[in-house]
């Protein structure tokens, strides 16, 4: 009767074991060591997911830090001050360096009606101290400089106006010049 006993014990303690490969299995005629497991092909999925999502998460880092610099240096040429005409200090000495041999009296040059004007438009001199940006044109956006905060429209002084509030920048405009300042 013992015997009868720990076989069914033995037989229960197999059953609850519940193991996915019997040893049976391994050693019977329809065991193919070379067909994956249902556990390993999903692993497999799995890794491969991962591999391109890990891929496609370099390639978009790589696409923004690229956009960023692209963006940066358009920044930087629109904040650079174009020069059409040559520098009336650098005609002066130029001029200068010229008739040291044999100096003759010329009269000053005389400034262009643009030269005039970029002389007067001088970029206001901003400290920004905190922004308010909501969206591309909205009538929330808002820049702060000291106690004024000015919106999208709002005249700086005689000659600029406020034109557009961007997410990283402002740009002030005086006629055609635009300048482009951008949050601390």
């Amino acid at each position: 009767m013992s015997y009868i006993l720990d076989a069914l014990k033995k037989a229960e303690r197999d059953r609850l074991r519940e193991e996915a490969d019997d040893i049976d299995d391994l050693s019977g005629s329809a065991w193919d060591p070379y067909t994956p497991t249902p556990r390993l092909v999903r692993r497999s999925m799995l890794s491969y997911g991962l591999i391109v999502l890990l891929l496609l998460a370099v390639a978009l880092a790589i696409g923004l830090y690229l956009e960023k610099r692209r963006v940066d240096a358009q920044l930087e040429a629109l904040q650079t001050p174009r020069v059409n005409a040559p520098s009336i200090l650098g005609a002066a000495a130029a001029q200068a360096t010229l008739t040291a041999a044999a100096p003759v009296a010329t009269a000053p040059p005389q400034r262009s009606a643009p030269e005039v004007r970029s002389a007067v438009l001088a970029a206001p001199d901003w400290v920004i101290s905190g922004s308010i940006y909501r969206a591309e044109g909205s009538s929330s956006n808002r820049i702060f400089v000291g106690a004024n905060a000015w919106r999208e429209g709002d005249q700086v002084d005689a000659n600029w106006t406020v034109h557009r509030i961007g997410i990283d920048a402002v740009e002030l405009r005086a006629g055609e010049r635009r300048v482009l300042l951008k949050y601390p």
